[in-house]
């Protein structure tokens, strides 16, 4: 496989069904390639007529390659944001872990008697200590303006965060 070969093969691993796409796409690119060839063979042994033929036939197909990879490439493209987008989750969740962890627990630090009597109160009481952490630990993904909001998500939603508000949770608190 020569360089360009092999570096479309190998951006498209991360997208299922393309292999099939880019062979013909580089069977008509190969095609081409030849008919170039024959072209400046035909010039060559001055048979212009052959050469301005074979040259037409490469500039078809060009023009048909050039349609065609523009839908392979744009699947491709896709597929490496899918994937930095998934990288890019993983890194903020990996950075939210400090917050979430101080949440956990200071909803069991902080507990008043009997369990908490509603997220809006938790929230409340443990808002400003989370804020301490978000700017100790620098963390520039969580807005410390929107701790009500993220945190009454946390303990609806998280897989960390709301096992520990159904821990404290008072008994007819939703």
């Amino acid at each position: 496989m020569t360089t360009w070969e092999h570096e479309v093969y190998k951006r498209s691993e991360d997208t299922k069904g393309l292999d099939e796409e880019i062979n013909v796409l580089l069977v008509h690119v190969r095609h081409a390639c030849l008919y170039l060839e024959l072209a400046r063979a035909a010039d060559d042994n001055k048979d212009r007529d052959r050469a301005w033929a074979f040259t037409n036939e490469a500039s078809l197909m060009i023009d048909w390659i050039g349609g065609s990879s523009g839908p392979i490439f744009d699947k491709i493209d896709v597929a490496n944001r899918v994937k930095q987008n998934r990288e890019n989750g993983k890194g903020r969740n990996k950075a939210h872990l400090p917050v979430k962890e101080a949440a956990i627990r200071l909803l069991d630090e902080m507990k008043p008697e009997g369990g908490w009597p509603t997220k809006t109160k938790a929230v409340k009481a443990i808002e400003t200590h989370l804020a301490e952490v978000i700017e100790k630990e620098q963390i520039l993904t969580l807005d410390i303006s929107n701790v009500e909001k993220w945190l009454t998500t946390w303990l609806r939603d998280d897989e960390l965060v709301k096992p520990a508000w159904e821990l404290n949770k008072h008994g007819d608190a939703r």
